[in-house]
């Protein structure tokens, strides 16, 4: 699939926002975690990404809510990101 450049900027901006939101100290956690892993920020930032596409694109197929438990869990499981094959 070819790589939306838009939709990435948005996506980031999106990482970026919560990184600083104190209603999502969870991404701010799990950031943190992966560069104290020796991940880089660039792919950190990767991943993170992937997650808050997937809960996007979820929430807009299955026309859902939000699931922050989920989106946690998945934070939590990086860079593990098999979930992606369930």
């Amino acid at each position: 699939m070819k790589e939306n450049p838009k939709a990435k900027e948005a996506i980031m901006a999106g990482i970026r926002d919560q990184l600083h939101s104190p209603e999502s100290p969870y991404v701010r956690e799990a950031f943190d975690r992966l560069i104290k892993e020796n991940h880089s920020e660039e792919d950190v930032m990767k991943m993170l990404g992937a997650v808050l596409a997937t809960e996007m694109w979820e929430m807009s197929v299955q026309e859902r809510t939000f699931d922050e438990a989920q989106y946690i869990g998945r934070l939590k499981r990086l860079p593990d990101m098999s979930w992606l094959d369930e």
